[in-house]
């Protein structure tokens, strides 16, 4: 039910990209869900298969991950089907408790994340876990810079090893993008301010900085950064634990990222858009 007081607000506050937002979110996102969304399985649903059925798995996590760009460069380096799915949300607070939840049921698991040192991005996942048991984490904190790397991923992995039920959560190849630090200078203070502003009005002013052009190639070398060290990762793995025999291998996402669409970017909350909602479900049976 659309809040007529908080629209006045916004639209005295942003004007015409108040009312652009209104359509995206009241008009266009519902539209846009009736010709895939209910068609799809959930992300949710897909991760409880893993915990009754398979008595060993790894689950790795590509945070903001696309399906139609993930769909591309995935199969060049594993082995496996990638199907669809929509993630329950387009933003981590909307998602992450019901996922903890799911994941920790019949048995303890292990996550190891990857922190973003961003405000107001810099979500703990110990913040969200509080009354759920079963679940322990590692927190991997960036040496240098705003954002845990992917072998500084691997790293802890290796060095605390597998239990018997683990995720992996990569932080690429959600912003900032390592290998274009121009254009991640560029959108900073902006990547703070997104979700604070109006979305249209965000997607506004990045244009003034950078073009749409720029912006996808900087997330398809954020995403090819991460599937390279989850190729070593596996690749290792292998080796001290027969992983593709003894686990059941998955690679997913939480929710997935706007590269310009509807003038729009990063993942603001909120917004069903299948950008955002349509992720990538890849069961990785070995290494291309």
């Amino acid at each position: 039910m659309l809040n007529l007081r908080g629209f006045l607000h916004s639209f005295h506050t942003y004007g015409i990209y108040a009312f652009k937002d209104l359509i995206i979110r009241r008009v266009i996102a519902p539209l846009s869900s009736l010709t895939h969304d209910r068609r799809l399985p959930k992300l949710l649903e897909c991760i409880k298969t893993l915990t009754p059925t398979s008595e060993r798995f790894l689950l790795i996590i590509l945070d903001s991950c696309r399906y139609d760009v993930f769909s591309i460069f995935a199969p060049k380096f594993f082995i496996g089907h990638v199907r669809m799915v929509r993630s329950e949300g387009s933003f981590l607070p909307d998602w992450v408790p019901l996922f903890l939840k799911t994941i920790s049921c019949k048995g303890p698991v292990r996550i190891f994340r990857a922190i973003c040192k961003i405000k107001p991005h810099d979500l703990r996942l110990v913040n969200f876990c509080a009354n759920i048991k079963g679940v322990e984490i590692v927190e991997v904190e960036p040496k240098n810079g705003l954002v845990a790397q992917p072998q500084e991923v691997n790293e802890s992995v290796l060095k605390f090893g597998l239990a018997a039920k683990n995720v992996v959560w990569y932080m690429q190849p959600h912003f900032p993008w390592t290998l274009c630090p121009e254009i991640t200078s560029k959108l900073l203070r902006l990547f703070m301010m997104y979700e604070f502003i109006s979305p249209s009005l965000a997607g506004k002013l990045a244009e003034y900085a950078v073009n749409r052009e720029q912006v996808t190639r900087c997330y398809i070398k954020n995403l090819l950064l991460v599937l390279k060290e989850v190729y070593k990762l596996l690749s290792t793995l292998n080796k001290e634990y027969n992983i593709f025999s003894g686990y059941k291998v998955v690679m997913s996402a939480d929710h997935g990222e706007l590269l310009g669409e509807y003038g729009m970017y990063f993942h603001p909350p909120g917004y069903k858009l299948p950008q955002l909602t349509i992720v990538p479900w890849m069961e990785i049976h070995d290494l291309a």
